[in-house]
């Protein structure tokens, strides 16, 4: 009964776009993480397969690390510095091209700062409005599958400019608009 007026609300349709720009921003990437990590650095199947279990790992410390600062920090303070590292790695990433120990730092970086922002934003939404928060967190489920298929649309578009190196060139604008909602957001708090 409570969605209509959920979606009339500027700061929940703000809160949400932070999720759907996210998601947009890795799945850039993401959808094609395999090409993308072989173009970036000559990998056997065995070394790409570590890779990711390493990118994997690297997005369990971020969830753990995610909830450990929004406790210690607050969700905005958390989830601003996490989509700041979140562009500032996804830019760096292409200069990585050729340097495998480099290209496997800026991937963890990525995963700590990228999969440590879920906390954060489910506490922000919760915030907002505690008793439709169920709502909110269905709602941000739906943006991130919103975020997802955005981000490999936008991702497969660009691909014959770009190739497979440069794309997350593609996905940064998209993590940066994230950053600035959030920046935004939290000055309006």
């Amino acid at each position: 009964a409570g969605l209509g007026a959920l979606l009339g609300r500027g700061d929940v349709l703000s809160g949400l776009g932070v999720t759907l720009l996210y998601f947009g921003a890795i799945f850039c990437v993401f959808s094609y993480i395999g090409p993308v990590l072989r173009s970036l650095a000559p990998l056997s199947d065995g070394q790409l397969s570590l890779t990711l279990m390493m990118f994997g790992v690297s997005g369990v410390i971020g969830t753990l690390l995610g909830g450990w600062a929004t406790d210690r920090f607050g969700s905005h303070r958390t989830l601003r510095t996490q989509l700041g590292l979140f562009f500032a790695t996804m830019s760096l990433v292409p200069l990585t091209q050729g340097h495998y120990g480099l290209m496997l730092a800026a991937f963890m970086c990525w995963g700590v700062c990228g999969f440590g922002m879920m906390a954060p934003q489910q506490s922000r939404l919760v915030a907002i409005d505690l008793p439709r928060s169920p709502v909110l967190l269905s709602l941000n489920s739906s943006m991130m599958y919103f975020g997802m298929a955005l981000g490999a649309a936008v991702g497969g578009a660009a691909l014959p400019v770009t190739g497979f190196a440069h794309l997350p060139w593609v996905g940064a604008p998209l993590a940066l608009a994230g950053h600035v909602n959030a920046v935004l957001e939290a000055e309006l708090d």
